[in-house]
């Protein structure tokens, strides 16, 4: 089975662990569904109400406001502030780190005069992936996912973008993230990140993204290779648990991955015109390793149907030889049973019953009848 060398263009080394087998968790209530879905029954569109895991921490927001000669990293306490930073004819990133206050959200909306669709949209983590254009700025959803340190369950964020002409603002839904290396290049006075505008940081976030695909993709390629390898020594339990946790973190990335070519193949039309044409070659590179992600997703969900084909080929064979061993030992006993028959019957005049040697020829015939079934059987090899 072939394995995928993750691209490392961001510099950050894979975080992998040794495979695992046997019990594993069940999927989240918030793979399944939101209890919050329920509140917006009926409710018109544009309202913000969160849809994801609760949380009782205040939201961070975190703001880079940079050009190529200068470079500002500030923590706000209030969105309002991001206001007076957007004014300077500088580049500003703006990254909130939780959306689970929908008051900090809505300000936000209302400082960079964001649709309230939008601001729906962004609290709502069942999102699909998808681009949206409105004047002035785009919206981008995309879906982030990794494998946290000391877990074994597939991590699913929501991460959403607004692109605009000077500001690139990024929604997290926890605090666990992948851009610190994006971070540290924006902070290098030579960086290309600080030379491009926020396009070229919105293709750098998306492409951190799909990176950590990469590393998703060799996680889990490593961990259908210990199943394959391991498949007859597991029991039946151990095998139903891990397959069905593969298979589920394999349709996770599906359902991350396919909707984002749709959204970079859009971006390369340049239908929002906030692409600068030094971007689109960036971009056409990141389009192909979605490609290969969708590739390799479809071969690990043909690997994963074909090991429950031989899994369950596997079982069958098991069960026919203990039957085959169960029905050898009822073919040898029945004769002998047969014999214990006769000399059961209470009749008072069986000549061996007074003979000297009875018991031992029964015995004699009895032995002889199953060496010369056993004989026999291993000629025809049936065992």
């Amino acid at each position: 089975m072939g394995k995928v060398s993750a691209s490392r263009r961001s510099g950050q080394q894979p975080n992998i662990r040794p495979p695992y087998l046997g019990a594993v968790k069940k999927p989240s209530a918030r793979t399944l569904r939101h209890p919050q879905s329920r509140k917006k029954a009926g409710r018109p569109p544009g309202s913000l109400i969160y849809i994801g895991n609760k949380q009782q921490r205040p939201i961070k927001l975190r703001c880079f406001v940079y050009d190529e000669n200068s470079f500002n990293d500030v923590l706000l306490d209030n969105p309002e502030q991001a206001a007076a930073l957007n004014r300077n004819g500088q580049w500003l990133w703006l990254n909130a780190d939780g959306i689970h206050d929908p008051a900090v959200v809505e300000q936000l909306g209302k400082v960079f005069h964001i649709y309230p669709l939008v601001l729906e949209d962004i609290l709502n983590t069942n999102s699909r992936p998808k681009l949206d254009d409105y004047a002035g700025y785009c919206f981008i959803v995309l879906k982030m996912l990794s494998f946290p340190p000391q877990a074994n369950d597939l991590r699913v964020e929501q991460i959403s973008l607004v692109l605009g002409s000077n500001f690139l603002l990024s929604f997290q839904e926890d605090e666990y993230d992948l851009f610190d290396p994006l971070r540290n290049r924006l902070a290098t006075a030579d960086s290309r990140l600080r030379k491009a505008g926020v396009d070229f940081l919105a293709y750098s976030l998306i492409d951190r993204i799909v990176d950590e695909y990469f590393v998703v993709l060799e996680q889990i390629g490593e961990r259908i290779e210990a199943l394959e390898e391991q498949l007859s020594s597991l029991n039946d339990s151990a095998f139903v648990n891990t397959h069905a946790e593969l298979k589920r973190q394999t349709l996770d990335l599906r359902r991350a991955v396919w909707p984002l070519r749709e959204v970079v193949n859009a971006l390369l039309r340049n239908e929002t015109r906030l692409i600068q044409p030094g971007t689109l070659p960036y971009l056409r590179d990141v389009y192909d390793h979605i490609i290969q992600v969708i590739d390799m997703a479809e071969v690990y969900r043909d690997l994963l149907g074909d090991l429950k084909d031989v899994y369950l080929s596997t079982l069958s064979l098991r069960m026919s030889q203990v039957m085959k061993m169960l029905t050898i030992i009822a073919t040898i006993f029945i004769p002998l049973t047969f014999i214990v028959g006769v000399y059961g019957m209470n009749f008072h005049y069986m000549p061996e019953l007074e003979w000297r040697y009875g018991y031992l020829l029964v015995w004699i015939v009895i032995v002889s009848v199953a060496l010369s079934l056993v004989y026999y059987f291993r000629r025809r090899k049936w065992i």
